[in-house]
């Protein structure tokens, strides 16, 4: 190595360094830390957990870090370790089978860019493990809910002892996706009973969350319980990528129907046939493959079947020359245009008819036409949507062709 090549290394890596030196220093806030319970009680060798909320308190957000401290004997691990303020997630503490009984605590903190001003604690009751003597069974007021955003909602929880004697018995559950629970009593001797408290995150995308409820201990429950989340997350970003794509596909749309009604070429009838074909294809797909249409808005998913049933009947009986053949034409004309119509009353007004209607602003324009660009939208989703429409306009405009042509030849 020359000499010019090692002063040039030098200088190379001593910019970084400054560079990285000044990002680190510009980007500095600082945060706070909230925890959902300040005492928690786990048998030895057992876990529970803990809902957390790292929020900005001052500055600009920026990467940070939630940690804990925890005496020899107990780890805490976080479903969503670090993010730029305010993120939130679950924090599952654990107990070594050979930690000794006894109260202990455990210590947040969040370093980075943006420091906690605080340092909660967290009690943490170790109690010595009782061989299971019984078991309990678990219900519920409510297993079916609507979530939104942030907020929160309750849920009435009873475990009582259906065989054996009653011992120390601790509720756990799986399946939160980023939402955040909470028992009001975490464990008991049952019978016991309590207001489990769900909540919305900003780490949980919209759509349906199955969270499972059980019980471990001295008397785990002989079977779970189930509860049906159904999630809309408000996190949407601003972006303007659904109105331009959204605009493009419209736009697209109603050039075809111009051109399709305007064709005098003898190729009607395959073009037809594409356009029906098309159409089939990213309504089936739609139909077996996004989740949020059956949750967010079911009575659009099943006239989505509806529209494919009746599409293909119309399409099939309009190749035959009889009676049914020729009022096949303008029905397929009409039903495929309402269909776009409708389409384009869930993009301007919001899902109508619908309990998704108007939950998240602009939701029809973010759901149809978002392209992953938010959380509501995927890009398979939306080209599917998109593409969708373009054929069915182009399939309304060429049933309507042959059937003016069909009466011209009469």
């Amino acid at each position: 190595m020359n000499k010019l090549t090692l002063v040039t290394c030098i200088i190379v890596i001593f910019f970084f360094a400054s560079m990285s030196g000044i990002s680190a220093a510009s980007s500095i806030g600082s945060s706070t830390i909230t925890i959902s319970s300040s005492s928690i009680t786990i048998p030895q060798g057992s876990s529970s957990t803990v809902g957390y909320k790292v929020s900005l308190s001052s500055g600009t957000t920026w990467g940070t870090s939630i940690s804990a401290s925890a005496p020899s004997g107990i780890t805490v691990s976080f479903s969503d370790p670090e993010g730029d303020p305010t993120f939130s997630g679950t924090a599952t503490i654990s107990v070594s089978s050979s930690i000794s009984p006894g109260t202990y605590t455990v210590t947040f903190k969040a370093t980075g860019d943006d420091p906690s001003t605080n340092s909660p604690s967290l009690t943490v009751n170790v109690t010595a493990v009782q061989n299971v003597s019984g078991k309990s069974s678990l219900s519920l007021s409510s297993t079916t809910i609507s979530l939104k955003g942030t907020n929160s909602t309750e849920i009435n929880y009873y475990v009582n002892l259906s065989s054996g004697t009653s011992g120390l018995t601790q509720l756990k559950y799986s399946g939160s996706g980023g939402l955040i629970l909470s028992f009001s009593k975490s464990s008991g001797n049952p019978p016991f009973s309590g207001i489990l408290t769900i909540t919305g995150s900003s780490s949980a995308t919209t759509g349906t969350y199955h969270i499972l409820i059980y019980a471990t201990g001295a008397d785990p429950s002989s079977s779970n319980v189930s509860i049906s989340v159904n999630y809309v997350s408000t996190q949407v970003p601003s972006s303007n990528i659904p109105f331009i794509a959204g605009i493009a596909v419209i736009i697209t749309g109603i050039v075809l129907f111009i051109l399709g009604y305007l064709y005098s070429g003898k190729k009607v009838e395959y073009i037809k046939g594409g356009a029906i074909a098309v159409t089939s294809i990213f309504s089936l797909y739609l139909i077996i493959f996004d989740s949020r249409l059956r949750d967010l808005a079911p009575d659009h998913f099943y006239g989505l079947i509806a529209f494919l049933i009746l599409s293909l009947v119309a399409y099939g009986l309009s190749r035959k020359k009889s009676w049914l053949g020729r009022i096949s034409q303008p029905g397929l004309f009409a039903g495929s245009l309402i269909f776009a119509i409708l389409m384009l009353s869930d993009v301007f007004f919001g899902l109508p008819v619908s309990s998704s209607h108007n939950l998240i602003e602009n939701i029809g324009w973010n759901y149809l036409f978002g392209f992953g660009t938010n959380s509501i939208s995927t890009f398979s989703i939306s080209l599917a949507f998109s593409l969708l429409f373009i054929s069915v306009m182009l399939l309304s405009s060429l049933s309507l062709n042959s059937y003016v042509a069909d009466k011209k030849n009469q």
